[in-house]
């Protein structure tokens, strides 16, 4: 058995298998801050967005990779496949 085979899950789950939900009032105000935040930043510094626009979609690209390989298992998921591990 490898190391990968076994995880154990981040937290239990609530009675029900459901997740807690969030008030719609705590979404809505963070919508609301969020839309006011980025009014600000579009029409205050538009320009300075513009100029970086290029080195901010460089810098995606990373970002994505470090961030989104945990949903689909990382780089080992077709090695443990081809070993006859089971997911």
């Amino acid at each position: 058995m490898s190391l990968h085979a076994h995880h154990e899950p981040a937290s239990p789950a609530p009675p029900g298998g459901q997740r807690p939900r969030t008030p719609w009032l705590v979404r809505l105000l963070m919508f609301a801050v969020l839309g006011v935040g980025a009014y600000y930043i579009i029409a205050e510094h538009g320009a300075h967005l513009l100029a970086a626009w290029p080195l901010l979609i460089l810098l995606a690209c990373p970002l994505m990779h470090i961030f989104m390989h945990g949903g689909h298992g990382g780089h080992n998921q077709t090695q443990q496949r081809s070993e006859g591990g089971s997911q």
